[in-house]
Parts: C-alpha cells; structure tokens; sequence
C-alpha cells in the first residue's frame, strides 16, 4: 500500500496519531492526499515528523502549515516534504520567542523552489549521498 492508503487506513481505524495529523491539517483548510494539489498534501512523513517533533497539544503542525499557508498560500509546490520539516525545525528551535507572521514575511520573498535549491546546494553533499 502507498503512505496516503495506510494513513487513509490508520484514520478510519482511529489511531491517535493519524487522527491528530489529520484534524490539524484540515483545520488549516487543507487536506492529506494522494497527491499534491492546491490544497492537498501528500508529505505523509514530512507531517508525520513535524507532528512528532513536539508535544502536539502545542500545535507545531498547524503553526507550521499556517505559517507556509502565510508564505506561500496553497499553492502544490507549498506543501513539499523538505520545507514543511524546515519550516517547522525553524518554529521548534525558536519556539518562546519567534513571531509566525514575521517568518513569513522574509520566506515570501522567494518560492519555494529557490529556497529548496539554495539549502540544498548548501548541504556538505549538494543533496546526494556522502559518498558522491
């Protein structure tokens, strides 16, 4: 089975996990899907982790998809596994002092697409493995 079928499975078999993840996304107007679109997304790990991150009474899911929602809006390319985890790493590290509408602001400065390419050309590997 695909992520979208056995998270589809773990929410109508009521587990907690699925459950959470999915009333956070759809409080932000979205949904978990099969695949990416305008308000659909299929990041199934990357929600899973942000998720994990943190106690989720917290609410560092929807603080993160509010905060790319601020950003980006909900365009497909908003809702790209990479980001969400940065955005949230972002959130998690800075928690008792970052302000969610002025972390939009410098991340709307470019798409997503730039800002992927330039944090992946910054990792020691250029986003391959080590060994290349």
């Amino acid at each position: 089975m695909k992520p979208y079928e056995n998270f589809a499975v773990a929410v109508t078999a009521q587990e907690v996990e699925a459950v959470t993840i999915n009333a956070d996304v759809e409080s932000c107007g979205l949904h978990v899907s099969s695949g990416t679109s305008k308000n659909g997304i299929s990041a199934i790990q990357a929600l899973k982790v942000v998720h994990g991150m943190r106690d989720p009474a917290d609410g560092l899911l929807r603080k993160t998809l509010t905060t790319v929602l601020g950003a980006w809006g909900s365009d497909p390319t908003s809702w790209d596994g990479m980001m969400l985890r940065a955005v949230a790493i972002v959130i998690h590290r800075n928690w008792d002092t970052i302000d969610l509408p002025s972390l939009s602001l410098p991340l709307k400065q470019e798409p997503v697409g730039v800002w992927k390419d330039s944090a992946i050309k910054d990792t020691v590997s250029g986003g391959g493995s080590q060994s290349r």
